[in-house]
C-alpha cells in the first residue's frame, strides 16, 4: 500500500496537478474504454485514429488476455468491476480492506461487505 500512499502524496501535490492520470479499471472494460484510452493518450500529449484505438482495445481485452495466462495463474479471474470482494474469501477481503480501506474509501471504492 506504501505506492498508494505515495501517490496520494504525489497528486495533493500543486506542482504535480495536471500531471497525473488515474485511470479507473471499472472505465476501461465497458462501453466508457474508447473514450478512457483516447483520454490516456490526450493526457500523454498522444492521438490515435478510431482504427488503432480499437485494434488497441481487441487486443487487450479480458477475454484474449485470460486465454493467454499461463496455465493455473488465476491472474485474470472475471474481468468484472468489483468481482475481486466476491472472488476472494471473506478473510482475504477484510484483510485488504483493513491494509487499504482508507485508500479504497479516498478513491471511491467502498468496502462492500459488513
Amino acid at each position: 500500500m506504501k505506492h498508494m500512499t505515495k501517490l496520494r502524496e504525489f497528486e495533493s501535490n500543486p506542482a504535480f496537478r495536471g500531471r497525473l492520470f488515474i485511470a479507473r479499471f471499472e472505465n476501461l472494460i465497458d462501453e466508457r474504454a474508447t473514450t478512457e484510452i483516447r483520454a490516456i493518450l490526450s493526457h500523454i500529449g498522444s492521438t490515435a485514429d478510431a482504427t488503432t484505438v480499437e485494434h488497441l482495445l481487441s487486443q487487450n481485452n479480458f477475454q484474449r488476455k485470460q486465454r493467454q495466462q499461463p496455465q493455473g495463474n488465476g491472474f485474470y479471474r472475471s474481468g468484472k468491476q468489483d468481482s475481486w470482494s466476491t472472488e476472494l474469501n471473506q478473510a482475504d477481503v477484510r484483510s485488504i480492506e483493513k491494509a487499504a480501506g482508507h485508500l479504497m474509501a479516498y478513491y471511491g471504492y467502498l468496502p462492500t461487505r459488513p
